[in-house]
């Protein structure tokens, strides 16, 4: 921003009368713009430089920013110079300082700045559709417009729009062995970029990119490596989800108007109430992209209420060790897998050091965007329907994630083309390899969704048991233990036999001719886990899912621990 300290050094000082010890100078007229329920607002500032002469006759130099509503008190100015300013006090003396304050605001040629709350698409009076970011306007050189410096892109100028960054750039397709998983994941970086455009053609993304695997399988160092665009000096998520309060996470999904939000670490809960606090949580954030619906609070009451509003941008990136929640959750939901052998750590480890790849790629990526900005809106408004209808899924949100990915494709391989990176065959063979890495994640997806049915098929049957009589629970206490009893309850839990409960369900399958079959007891009791709905022992590292009674006076059959709020929140969905 040197063009603004230069202007600024030309810019005059306003004096007041010799009874009033400072002069004014205007430095530039700063403008805040900020999102609201309604649409964007903005407040205007004026960033005043204030010069006090002491009475030993040294000068001392003051600089503040002030609201253009109370620019003509006092108060600032009290503020500003810690009261070494001579404040007007009779009416004379504040009618020269309201002359010389109005003055100073009409000083010409001085630079209006524009900073936006975060980085993204905007539509800049007099500019259009820019994306602005910390250092200024993506494809524009010396704008006063930009965010706070949070958003700040590691560029190296030298290597903007060459066929080098972009190879190195896609290379990080190639940073898992399962190419699958590294290649959507870039893709997805370059969908939440695009988010904007997404919902002006009227298919937002509503949908969470989710990596899950087990602990050391480099899940972190993998999303902050390949989908953190800004502040790269520290590879770090976002937030972490363990520890993160449902309001933190509401204000994390503001955070990027376009770009990717990266959370890490849901795993599981030590206990029960801590799983059931872990699941709430995730299906309030998957809910929170998938209807893109910002809370409503009642702020008319509350200092710039309607400064207190997050609304959710951009896209949201999650690891995960352990992935529960209910089908309408998880098709919401993208979810690759990993293992511990799957991140290449040598590749991994050349995109840790060189960091400006990224960065300077997206750059670059963004300014061809900027470059057809409404083309592109068309073309997605046209194509996306009939992408949509390619596949037939399950579940409707699937074909439009299917859909989002492969107009993805198609603008990554058209950028390629038009910057001379790629001929058509590379472009074409881009795209196909897209389709087929989704299409392939996504019937996946599908197929675990339908496993989580069968357990709740398990539930259901256990439901209309208890309903129809077929099977009745009786307290558990010492005089009823040693009755050796299929069926027993207490206030917080069913004990029930696997045996008995496996016969229930295949009864119940059998009945209404259901195509969902559980095979085996072992399959039945990790269908019940992963539902949350089978307390399981540890002890001595050993998992133990099958076990006595708490009460075991008489009685040494085993049992299954069914969670009473658990199943009865199953059968009321």
């Amino acid at each position: 921003m040197a063009n603004i300290s230069a202007i600024a050094a030309t810019v005059p000082y306003f004096s007041a009368t010799k009874d009033m010890n400072f002069s004014l100078r205007l430095r530039r007229i700063k403008i805040y713009f900020y999102d609201t329920e309604d649409g964007e607002m903005k407040k205007r500032f004026y960033l005043i430089q204030i010069k006090v002469v002491k009475k030993n006759g040294k000068i001392q130099v003051f600089e503040t920013e002030v609201e253009d509503n109370k620019i003509k008190s006092t108060e600032w100015l009290k503020k500003a110079t810690g009261c070494l300013a001579k404040i007007p006090s009779d009416k004379r003396e504040k009618q020269v300082f309201t002359e010389m304050i109005q003055s100073c605001i009409e000083t010409e040629n001085v630079t209006t700045e524009i900073q936006y709350p975060n980085a993204g698409w905007r539509n800049i009076p007099l500019m259009g559709w820019k994306y602005v970011f910390g250092n200024g306007v993506v494809g524009e050189r010396r704008v006063c417009v930009h965010t706070d410096t949070t958003y700040s892109l590691n560029i190296k100028d030298e290597a903007l729009g060459t066929k080098g960054t972009f190879d190195k750039a896609l290379e990080m397709t190639s940073i898992c062995q399962n190419r699958g998983v590294s290649h959507t994941l870039w893709l997805y970086v370059h969908a939440a970029m695009l988010t904007t455009l997404f919902e002006l053609a009227g298919y937002p993304l509503n949908f969470v990119f989710i990596i899950q695997g087990i602990t050391n399988s480099r899940k972190t160092s993998l999303v902050t490596t390949v989908a953190k665009l800004f502040d790269r000096d520290r590879l770090v998520a976002d937030a972490e989800f363990a520890t993160a309060t449902a309001c933190g996470i509401e204000k994390t999904a503001s955070r990027y108007k376009d770009a990717p939000v990266l959370i890490d670490d849901l795993k599981p809960g030590a206990t029960m109430a801590q799983q059931r606090e872990m699941d709430r949580k995730l299906d309030e954030l998957i809910r929170l992209y998938g209807n893109r619906v910002s809370k409503k609070r009642m702020t008319d009451f509350m200092p710039r209420g309607k400064e207190k509003f997050f609304p959710v941008g951009g896209g949201c990136i999650l690891t995960a060790e352990v992935l529960n929640g209910v089908s309408s959750t998880l098709t919401r939901t993208f979810t690759v897998e990993i293992n511990n052998m799957d991140v290449r750590n040598e590749v991994l480890s050349f995109y840790q050091i060189q960091r400006w790849i990224l960065p300077t790629y997206a750059y670059d990526f963004l300014a061809w965007v900027t470059e057809g900005f409404q083309g592109i809106v068309n073309f997605i408004r046209e194509h996306f329907p009939e992408w949509r209808k390619t596949l037939k899924f399950h579940y409707a949100r699937y074909a439009e994630i299917y859909a989002t990915f492969w107009c993805i494709g198609i603008l990554i391989s058209q950028y390629a083309q038009d910057r001379g990176f790629w001929g058509r065959d590379e472009a074409g063979q881009f795209v196909t390899e897209t389709q087929q890495y989704v299409q392939a994640i996504l019937l996946n997806n599908q197929e675990k969704i339908e496993e989580k049915n069968k357990g709740k098929l398990a539930i259901q049957a256990f439901g209309k048991a208890l309903e129809t009589a077929e099977i009745a629970p009786v307290e558990l206490n010492e005089q009823t233990c040693q009755q050796r009893k299929d069926l027993y309850e207490d206030r917080s839990r069913y004990y029930i036999r696997s045996q008995i409960l496996k016969r229930l369900v295949d009864q119940y399958s059998s009945k209404w001719c259901t195509e969902k079959k559980i095979f085996s007891n072992e399959e039945l009791l990790m269908l019940l886990e992963n539902l949350n709905v089978l307390e399981i022992e540890e002890n001595a590292g050993k998992r133990i899912r099958s076990r006595k009674l708490p009460i075991q006076k008489g009685n040494s059959l085993r049992y299954l621990y069914l969670n009473k709020e658990s199943v009865r929140n199953i059968l009321a969905e």
